[in-house]
């Protein structure tokens, strides 16, 4: 089966090319002033303040930008040439996706689809995984869910070693060599990959998109979720630092002096350096001039539905650091009248 897409080219899906062109200029850490507790996302370029939504509009494509450059990755947009094949026809079923560029580089990943009984439309959760067998299939049922899981790995893999260098790209960045992304922002491009084709099947209701992930699939629900906004909901389940965690402050410590036990920048870019953008890197030891932070990204997902999800015990996730950003970005989603849609689970 062959899907034809429409594409709509907006400033969030850019090469980093066009981004270093852009009329924002992103200063390099020496630059950049020092910021001791959580910078200001209703501060403008100009140091103006975000005073109407429709000023936040403009905000949110510029700090938008600055994430992907310091963070993430610029990826491309979703070719409009994806051939999927579906298996099955019961409640089990599964889904090749071919990508084919412009720039002839081929690449498939997989995905495994648990349908409800009925005859829908259903609300649909789909999660990034290392692997295609769809969860919580009984619960699903009972509610009435489609469950989707999809093989992030075969976008980009996942080691230490040899792909830590960033000599060696994956099938995704082969296939769009001008563009910048890292293994998160990799991740995460599935999932439009996904919703475009749920746009040509009648039994799904398009208005109950979730879009989930745990750990480091967290960290690629939570940029999934920004960077789409089709899905309802953003669920970053135990994401730590990169998702929605807190890159300034560590618990039991400054994250920014490689104290205390939870993940930071300086832990995060040796260990998993591929997973971001190389511009984060720089920021090791001087996380305090890094001019956004967790919070930041998190209100770049409203007005649309945020939970995170984490451990009151799972210190290595940070997690009441996370709270705090939760309760940052919870202003944002007050400025824009819709506070109800930003929550945070602790188990």
């Amino acid at each position: 089966m062959k899907i034809t897409y429409i594409i709509l080219m907006t400033s969030l899906l850019c090469p980093v090319t066009w981004a270093k062109d852009h009329r924002y200029y992103f200063p390099s850490v020496d630059e950049l002033p020092v910021i001791e507790f959580l910078p200001d996302p209703f501060i403008m370029e100009d140091s103006s303040r975000v005073k109407t939504p429709e000023d936040w509009a403009k905000q949110r494509e510029y700090l938008k930008l600055m994430v992907q450059h310091y963070m993430y990755g610029f990826r491309p947009p979703v070719t409009d040439d994806v051939d999927v094949e579906v298996s099955g026809n019961g409640s089990n079923r599964t889904m090749k996706f071919t990508v084919n560029p412009p720039s002839g580089k081929s690449f498939s990943f997989d995905a495994g689809m648990f349908m409800p009984s009925g005859d829908g439309p259903f609300p649909v959760v789909i999660r990034n995984n290392r692997s295609t067998e769809p969860s919580q299939t009984e619960m699903a049922e009972e509610r009435g869910y489609i469950m989707i899981s999809y093989n992030r790995v075969q976008l980009d893999q996942d080691q230490v070693g040899p792909r830590a260098n960033y000599n060696n790209r994956s099938p995704a960045q082969e296939a769009y060599p001008d563009y910048s992304w890292e293994t998160i922002m990799c991740w995460s491009w599935g999932y439009s990959v996904i919703i475009d084709w749920l746009e040509t099947q009648g039994y799904v209701n398009l208005d109950g998109i979730v879009v989930t992930g745990h750990s480091r699939g967290g960290k690629a629900a939570l940029i999934g979720g920004i960077m789409d906004e089709r899905n309802a909901l953003t669920v970053p389940n135990g994401s730590g630092a990169g998702g929605r965690g807190n890159w300034r402050f560590g618990d039991f410590g400054w994250a920014y002096k490689d104290e205390g036990i939870s993940e930071s920048l300086s832990k995060m870019t040796r260990t998993f350096p591929y997973w971001f953008s190389p511009e984060l890197r720089t920021f090791r030891g001087q996380e305090t001039r890094l001019p956004f932070e967790l919070h930041t990204v998190k209100a770049l997902v409203a007005p649309r539905g945020l939970l995170s999800a984490d451990g009151t015990e799972d210190w290595w996730a940070n997690p009441r650091n996370s709270q705090r950003t939760t309760e940052a970005a919870k202003e944002v989603y007050k400025f824009l009248g819709v506070p109800e849609k930003i929550g945070h689970h602790f188990r």
